[in-house]
């Protein structure tokens, strides 16, 4: 993993963290969950309290949901590389939302289809 990389990812962390503290802020929480990062060879865990947040792709940069605790869903929901799919991923608890441009018109064809039946 390289120097630039890894200052992405503490950038990326820390506006993971931002969010999150703004979310639990309306709510009033005692305590925000802090988000904490594992290394590995393949995938970067990012934690947040007990759970996991989500994963980062050390050989692309890919931003991944997770599957399971060990391992991230099939698809990337972001890149570490491209700031401007950062905000659009990161979810209140999760990597949860899919800023590929095709999924996207995918949808939107979607709820053309489901907004005219209604």
């Amino acid at each position: 993993m390289t120097n630039e990389m890894k200052l992405l990812i503490d950038e990326f962390v820390l506006l993971c963290q931002r969010a999150s503290d703004a979310w639990h802020d309306k709510l009033q929480y005692v305590d925000n969950p802090k988000f904490t990062i594992e290394d590995s060879r393949k995938y970067i865990r990012i934690k947040v309290g007990g759970c996991i947040y989500g994963f980062i792709d050390a050989t692309n940069g890919d931003l991944l949901k997770a599957a399971t605790w060990r391992a991230p869903a099939k698809y990337a929901r972001g890149s570490l590389y491209q700031r401007d799919t950062w905000e659009a991923c990161i979810g209140t608890h999760s990597l949860d939302k899919d800023v590929r441009e095709e999924n996207r018109q995918e949808k939107k064809v979607e709820e053309s289809i489901i907004g005219k039946s209604w």
